[in-house]
């Protein structure tokens, strides 16, 4: 099972693939120093050797921390997920979506959507990219962040934000101060804003 989870991310080395196959690991090391204490604990082994339980703890006190920590953005999701079960009216909101953004794109052509399922959107609406080869799953890097992050500082373009929680996603406030927001779809998933420095034709 290790070998297999190992190929998986080997072959999808990227943080959003991280969770899927940490799992194992978690276990090991639980069941390594669980071993260790009892080995301690009957005399086999010397107190040095449990100084390695110590970075174990840390990590998963910081594991347990960060879902404590964003408690309000889990508690939106389930919240979201909970009224999508409930509310099955609309069994696909990606069209509503889509004739929101064709809204208020109107006549133009080129936006940019930065968010979840930037694809899809772009795809189904027909619109271009404003920024070319762009898509928020492989800013992995720093500097890649940056660069776009420059870019749509810098772009005359509409800009529509996707959400998956009702939230705004890691836009630095420099890029927001330069955007005017216009428009929220109904369900709060998408976000529109207009340049200031855009020239409405």
């Amino acid at each position: 099972m290790g070998i297999g989870l190992f190929t998986y991310y080997q072959g999808r080395s990227h943080d959003l693939t991280l969770p899927a196959v940490i799992w194992v690991p978690l276990i090991l090391l639980c069941s390594f120093c669980d071993r260790i204490l009892r080995c301690y604990r009957v005399g086999m082994l010397s107190w040095k050797p449990t100084l390695l339980v110590l970075p174990v703890i840390i990590l998963l006190s910081l594991s347990v921390a960060t879902p404590i920590m964003r408690y309000d953005r889990i508690a939106t999701g389930m919240k979201n997920t909970w009224n999508g079960i409930v509310n099955i009216g609309n069994l696909n909101p990606t069209e509503d979506r889509v004739r929101f953004i064709l809204g208020c794109a109107g006549s133009r052509q080129e936006v940019n959507i930065y968010g979840e399922n930037q694809g899809i959107y772009y795809a189904e609406t027909g619109l271009r990219a404003g920024i070319p080869n762009f898509n928020r799953i492989y800013l992995v890097m720093i500097k890649d962040k940056i660069q776009i992050f420059r870019e749509l500082e810098q772009s005359k373009l509409p800009l529509f934000v996707s959400v998956r929680q009702g939230n705004l996603p890691d836009l630095p406030p420099p890029i927001l101060i330069n955007y005017r927001l216009n428009a929220v779809s109904p369900d709060k998933t998408i976000f529109f804003f207009e340049p200031l420095t855009a020239t409405m034709k």
